[in-house]
């Protein structure tokens, strides 16, 4: 079923995104995510801000656990994401990541940061929620690294909204895996899974695999409030989503 998802993600990308803008694309992005966790087997829940309003042309600033983030963030909004640019090398995911619009960033460069920084406002400008993991990396989901936050500074230079994201994933005892998509991690005594962590020592490969032969999961994504940022210095807005993420996903910042 995975494989044969893929092959119509890679086609339809071939035969008619071409034709697309990129509100289109991110549409296109948004429907495949959630097909794509219902093919995974993982569920979905949504804790959003107290009016219940998604985000739109808006930063997103969010942890990193795996290469399923981007799939997971689609499937709640249309989104445009910063990549480093080693992915745009992977077999398939990088020629479709590619075809999607995502941004490249070629770390260590500052000409190119510039220029993706233009990007990213010309994208927020458009109305498009663009989404950055500051932290650079991914980890096992159970702390927050140091927030990276020189792509954080286009929003505030455009004096745009910027949400904190939270991610985590959580195994489901097969005997609640019918209810507990309404449930919170405790409630169903959920524990963290570790199958989605593309973390060093992990090839891409053995992480498909992982998610494949896990059982149920949960992904819960919990989108905050909007930071105050007038007259806010990118390091401040950034420790503070740093903050409000790891206090999101219940455990201590490192």
């Amino acid at each position: 079923m995975l494989v044969c998802m893929v092959l119509i993600i890679s086609l339809t990308t071939l035969l008619w995104l071409p034709f697309c803008d990129r509100q289109q694309r991110a549409l296109w992005l948004c429907r495949w995510g959630k097909a794509f966790l219902r093919i995974l087997n993982i569920r979905l829940q949504v804790a959003t801000t107290p009016d219940g309003a998604l985000p739109r042309g808006a930063m997103i600033v969010s942890n990193h656990i795996s290469w399923l983030d981007v799939g997971v963030i689609s499937a709640v909004f249309p989104s445009l994401f910063i990549s480093k640019a080693e992915v745009r090398n992977w077999p398939v995911i990088g020629w479709l990541c590619s075809q999607h619009h995502t941004l490249f960033l070629r770390r260590g460069s500052r000409t190119h940061l510039r220029q993706i920084g233009e990007e990213i406002t010309q994208s927020l400008d458009e109305g498009m929620n663009v989404v950055v993991f500051p932290e650079g990396t991914t980890t096992s989901g159970d702390h927050v690294l140091h927030f990276h936050t020189a792509l954080i500074q286009p929003a505030l230079k455009a004096n745009k909204e910027i949400y904190p994201l939270a991610i985590s994933y959580w195994d489901i005892p097969t005997a609640t895996s019918e209810t507990a998509s309404s449930n919170v991690p405790g409630s169903v005594m959920l524990q963290r899974s570790q199958a989605p962590a593309y973390i060093e020592g992990i090839s891409l490969m053995q992480s498909i695999f992982n998610l494949l032969t896990a059982r149920a999961l949960l992904v819960q994504v919990c989108i905050m409030p909007p930071l105050t940022t007038d007259n806010a210095h990118r390091s401040a807005a950034g420790e503070t989503a740093r903050t409000q993420i790891a206090d999101a996903i219940r455990q201590p910042i490192l």
